[in-house]
């Protein structure tokens, strides 16, 4: 933009210029012109006279035109002339040519006045523009000026700052110096901190290393014996301090007959409840836990008192890799913990590797609410029944167990109950129980048989040995079964035809099978059975041995022949023999 009107600036100047060498060079013409004439005609200047006079109405007054820097011309017309009469068409001719020469002049000026105007135009709004640039350039200035002196002011103020501070801390340390020359050399706070926090670290990683702590051993046997009412012994004690505090007791054994054995106790301390009379156990973790069977009640009575022990207060157990031993059957490895609250023993949970068993113990008003499940698994007392899950709630006291609540799950029906489990003098087993839905097919799935059963009766046990309660199993039940078949015979058959022989491969179908069983000795007794259906109407009874024999009697009455048909049952489970008598 500035290029551009520098550019204008020039085009208009030059026009000036060339505008006044035109005014000037056409002035000259013109005065050569009227010399050149003059010369022409020098007598007639003399011999005639003309009076102008009478022409100043015609003719106009002379033009002077004034050129820039040019010497003035003037044209000076000749002295009064008079005409004669005669004369007269010798001196007009001369008018015109005056005016030729004047019109030019005219229009020069015209230019001239002209290029000037619009010079001065310009030189104004050039002038203008500068005024306006020289403006703006100024407060520019002057805001920089401002600025820089605002820095200066603020670096005087933090020299004057630092300046302060500096001569502060050399007047403090003048005067440290100077009365540190009439007393003895202190001792920095600072470096006794140091050097305390220095031997702290010493007792906590180096001492544990080489205190001996053996003569602790004894002191530690004899408290906990104490408290339990039990000898115990340990094998072996050590402490650190880091990350938090703890002791660790390996091989520990309570009991004379070593009733609860465990490979390594680990007891860790609350540090800051050293402060106070009660020491906090945040948590004891025993690590491989074995428990004799037939002493289980008298370790958890152990375990309970261990809430009381003045001067500590116990949280948490962690139980890792804990054997319960009984004899004649193996529990699996089980884990958990113990919660205490406030001191108080709270909670015990077990469960086993695959969370197929689990136990929950509670201390309520002195006795133990406990809460026992199994999936998937059996039973010690009923071997021979695979449970889909298994569920027991109850209460442990003085030498027994009472289950308020028995629900399971097994060959697609629901079982449902209550029992008691007891071994003050020796071991006792006792439950009633219902069981609705089962599906015959899933109980004995290799003897053929099918239908849905349904059961109500007792179980019972004694023995010498909780193991040996499944060996005296004594069970007592009515059931009813519907809509099923029996493979293997033919009782609509063998009744109509009277065979004496067993008609293989036969098979009997009923809407309602019903009777009584009782296990006893390892003998089922089968009483009053009944079978009924659209074709048959039977009764009887039969027995099956420990080894899966049949002996047994029907009477049966079909449709088709009158009378009752005695009928005999023999053969085993897997290959039943039925024969008219």
């Amino acid at each position: 933009a500035k290029a551009e009107e520098e550019r204008q600036q020039r085009e208009a100047e030059a026009a000036r210029i060339k505008a006044e060498e035109e005014a000037a060079a056409r002035a000259k013409a013109e005065e050569t012109h009227i010399i050149d004439k003059e010369a022409a005609q020098p007598q007639s200047e003399f011999a005639f006279k003309i009076d102008l006079e009478g022409l100043k109405d015609v003719m106009p007054a002379p033009v002077m035109v004034e050129q820039d820097n040019q010497p003035e011309s003037k044209v000076e017309m000749p002295q009064t002339i008079s005409i004669e009469p005669g004369q007269q068409e010798i001196v007009q001719p001369a008018e015109p040519e005056e005016r030729k020469i004047a019109q030019p002049d005219i229009g020069a000026e015209m230019a001239r006045l002209k290029a000037e105007q619009d010079a001065q135009q310009f030189r104004a709004a050039q002038a203008a523009k500068e005024e306006e640039e020289a403006q703006r350039l100024a407060a520019e200035q002057a805001t920089a000026w401002a600025d820089a002196e605002q820095r200066a002011t603020q670096q005087r103020k933090l020299e004057t700052e630092q300046a302060a501070i500096q001569a502060a801390l050399a007047q403090a340390k003048a005067q440290q110096k100077a009365a540190g020359r009439g007393r003895h050399k202190s001792v920095s706070p600072m470096k006794l901190l140091g050097g305390l926090l220095g031997l702290i670290l010493i007792l906590i990683f180096v001492l544990p290393l080489f205190w001996p702590m053996e003569k602790y051993i004894s002191p530690i046997e004899q408290r906990i014996s104490a408290r339990l009412g039990q000898p115990v012994t340990v094998g072996g004690l050590k402490a650190s301090l880091l990350p938090l505090p703890k002791i660790e007791i390996s091989r520990l054994v309570v009991g004379a007959n070593r009733e609860l054995q465990v490979e390594n106790v680990a007891l860790r301390f609350d540090p800051f409840s050293f402060f106070f009379a009660d020491k906090v156990i945040n948590e004891v973790s025993l690590q491989g836990v074995t428990v004799e069977g037939k002493s289980l009640e008298q370790v958890m009575t152990r375990l309970q008192g261990l809430s009381g022990e003045s001067g500590f207060i116990l949280r948490r157990v962690n139980v890792q890799n804990l054997q319960i031993r009984t004899a004649g059957f193996s529990l699996p490895t089980l884990s958990g913990n113990a919660q205490f609250d406030n001191g108080a023993f709270a909670r015990l949970v077990l469960h086993d590797e695959n969370e197929k068993m689990h136990a929950e113990l509670k201390p309520v008003a002195g006795r133990w609410q406990i809460a026992f499940g199994i999936r998937e698994n059996t039973l010690p007392l009923l071997p021979w029944v695979t449970f889909g899950d298994f569920n027991a709630i109850g209460e442990i006291g003085a030498g027994e167990a009472v289950f308020s609540e028995l629900d399971a799950h097994a060959y697609g029906g629901i079982w449902s109950g209550r029992g008691r489990l007891s071994w003050n003098k020796e071991w006792r087993a006792e439950a009633r129980i219902n069981a609705k839905t089962m599906e015959l097919d899933k109980m004995f799935a290799q003897y053929g048989i099918s239908g849905e059963l349904f059961a109500d009766g007792s179980v019972s046990a004694k023995s010498g040995s909780l193991a040996g309660l499944a060996n005296t199993l004594r069970v007592e039940a009515n059931f009813e079964a519907k809509r099923g078949v029996i493979n293997g015979i033919d009782v609509v058959e063998t009744a109509r035809l009277l065979s004496r022989d067993h008609l293989a491969g036969g098979r009997t179908h009923f809407d309602q099978l019903s009777g009584s069983a009782l296990l006893e000795d390892h003998i089922l007794h089968l009483r009053q059975l009944r079978i009924e259906s659209g074709m048959l109407n039977a009764s009887g009874a039969f027995n099956v041995s420990e080894d899966g024999q049949l002996a047994g009697n029907f009477n049966s009455e079909i449709k088709m022949r009158e009378g009752n048909n005695p009928l005999v049952l023999s053969g085993t489970l897997k290959e039943p023999k039925l024969q008219a008598r």
